[in-house]
C-alpha cells in the first residue's frame, strides 16, 4: 500500500470490491419526503419525514405505522432510539421530542433556545448531548446543550478553545465521557475542525483539522473516528492526525452508521457511478460497495444486522437493502426461493405472479395498498417444489400503487405492483 503525506493529512489507496445485492421495497403508507430512520435491533425502527411524519415498524420494515407528533408544523432533523421504548428527536426552533413508550406518546420538552439542532447523541435513557446553531453563513452562533436526566433541564456547554462565530455539524458519545463533535468557523467553511472531550463534555479540546468539509461522524473509539461529506477521512489517534481514502476523493458521503464494534456503512455519491451504499467490516481498512438502482433516492440509513440495512428516501419510500439475498437454498437442488416482478407491470387488469419453492410448504399470497392495509388474498394453499405462477386481478381495485407479498411457513418477500386503467 502507498501512502504519500500531506501535511497532517494522509491519502489511503485500496481497492473497493462490488458484490451483488437486493433490495426491497417495503410499505411505508405515506407520500411525504423521508429524512431519517434509526432502528434499535432487527425488528424495531423509526423513521421520520416532512409534515411531522412520524413512521414506526415492529416487524423490521415490512409494514409501518404512522405516530402522532405533538404538532404537523415541526421540522425534524434526527432521531435516535435507546431501545425499544426510549427515544428522542430534534428539529428546528429548539425542538427536542422523547417517548418513553416507543413512540405511543411523544412529549415536548423545553431545551431553552430556538436553535436549530442538527445531531443528537444519547448513551441512556437520561444523558445525551445535542449541537445546534442559530444563523448558518451570517454570523452564525452554536450551541452544545447536555442533560443528565431526559431533557427536563439542560446546561449548555462553551468551548473555550474556539472563538466565534463558528458551526457544529455533528456529535458523538460512545460513553459517559468519551465524544467527539465536528464543525466549521464561518470565514472558511470548506475545512473542518474537530474537538474531543474525555469527561462528558465539560471540556473539548480541540485535536485537528480537516481540509474538506465533514459533517458526518462515526465514533469506533476514544482513538479512532470517521467522518465524510466531500471525501472520506479517518483519525486513528484521537484527531490529532487525519488520513483520505483516495478512492473516495470527489465521493460525496453521507449518513455515516456503525454496527457493533467495526462494522460502518455510509451512502456515498459521484458523477461517476451515481449513488452507492459502501461496508466495512473491519474499522474502515477495507470497503466493499453496493449499486444503488437509479430508480431510488435514498436520504438516511440504518443497519438492521451485519448483512442488512433499511433506506429511506424521497416520497415515502422505505427500501430494505440485503448484502446477501434474501432466500435460502435447498440442499438437493441449489435453487433459491424467490418472488418475481408481476408482468406486465404496470397492468391495466390482470397480471401474472411467479414465485419458486425450494421445499413443499403453505403458501399464502396477499394484496396490500399504500396505507398497508389487506385488499385481498389471491392465494392460500400448499404448494410443491418448483415455479409457480397465480393471477392477480385487479378489475375491482382503483388505479394506484399495491404491494403483493408471498409469506410460507418459513420465508417471506413483498415487491410493489402499479396499476393504472
Amino acid at each position: 500500500m502507498q501512502v504519500k503525506k500531506i501535511l497532517v493529512v494522509w491519502l489511503i489507496l485500496f481497492s473497493i470490491k462490488i458484490f451483488p445485492q437486493t433490495w426491497e421495497e417495503q410499505i411505508s403508507g405515506v407520500t411525504v419526503d423521508l429524512e431519517e430512520v434509526c432502528f434499535v435491533d432487527s425488528l424495531y425502527g423509526w423513521a421520520i419525514g416532512d409534515s411531522a411524519t412520524i413512521l414506526h415498524t415492529s416487524d423490521g420494515g415490512r409494514m409501518w405505522i404512522k405516530q402522532l407528533a405533538p404538532a404537523d408544523t415541526l421540522i425534524f432533523t434526527k432521531i435516535q432510539f435507546i431501545n425499544r421504548i426510549v427515544g428522542f428527536i430534534v428539529g428546528h426552533g429548539g425542538l427536542f421530542l422523547s417517548t418513553t413508550d416507543g413512540g405511543m406518546n411523544w412529549i415536548r420538552k423545553e431545551t431553552g433556545t430556538n436553535y436549530a439542532f442538527w445531531d443528537l447523541s444519547f448513551i441512556s435513557e437520561k444523558k445525551g448531548w445535542l449541537v445546534g446553531s442559530l444563523g448558518w453563513f451570517y454570523s452564525p452562533d452554536s450551541i452544545i446543550l447536555n442533560t443528565t436526566n431526559g431533557g427536563e433541564t439542560w446546561e449548555s456547554k462553551h468551548i473555550s478553545s474556539l472563538e466565534p462565530p463558528y458551526i457544529l455539524h455533528a456529535i458523538k458519545f460512545i460513553s459517559d465521557s468519551v465524544g467527539v463533535t465536528c464543525g466549521s468557523t464561518h470565514m472558511d467553511v470548506s475545512a473542518t475542525f474537530f474537538l474531543t472531550s474525555i469527561n462528558g463534555g465539560v471540556e473539548w479540546d480541540l485535536r485537528g483539522n480537516s481540509q474538506t468539509t465533514q459533517i458526518y461522524l462515526a465514533l469506533l473509539s476514544k482513538d479512532t473516528i470517521l467522518a465524510g461529506y466531500v471525501a472520506l477521512a479517518i483519525t486513528t489517534n484521537g484527531g490529532v492526525s487525519w488520513s483520505y481514502y483516495n478512492d473516495f476523493f470527489n465521493t460525496y458521503i453521507s449518513d455515516l452508521k456503525t454496527f457493533g464494534s467495526n462494522t460502518i456503512w455510509f451512502k456515498g455519491y459521484d458523477f461517476v457511478n451515481q449513488h452507492k451504499i459502501y461496508k466495512s467490516t473491519d474499522s474502515g481498512n477495507s470497503w466493499i460497495s453496493f449499486s444503488v438502482p437509479t430508480s431510488i433516492t435514498i436520504n438516511s440509513i440504518s443497519p438492521i444486522n451485519k448483512n442488512e440495512i433499511i433506506a429511506v428516501g424521497l416520497n415515502g419510500r422505505i427500501i430494505k437493502f440485503s448484502e446477501i439475498k434474501t432466500s435460502v437454498r435447498n440442499d438437493e437442488n441449489k435453487a433459491l426461493f424467490s418472488l418475481s416482478q408481476n408482468y406486465p407491470n404496470p397492468f391495466n387488469s390482470v397480471s401474472k405472479i411467479t414465485f419458486y419453492l425450494p421445499e413443499r410448504t403453505n403458501v399464502v399470497i396477499n394484496v396490500y395498498d399504500i396505507l398497508g392495509r389487506t385488499i385481498k388474498s389471491i392465494f392460500a394453499g400448499y404448494k410443491t417444489i418448483g415455479y409457480h405462477t397465480v393471477e392477480f386481478n385487479g378489475d375491482d381495485l382503483a388505479s394506484g400503487t399495491y404491494f403483493y407479498e408471498i409469506i410460507t411457513e418459513r420465508y417471506r418477500l413483498v415487491k410493489k405492483a402499479l396499476l393504472l386503467k
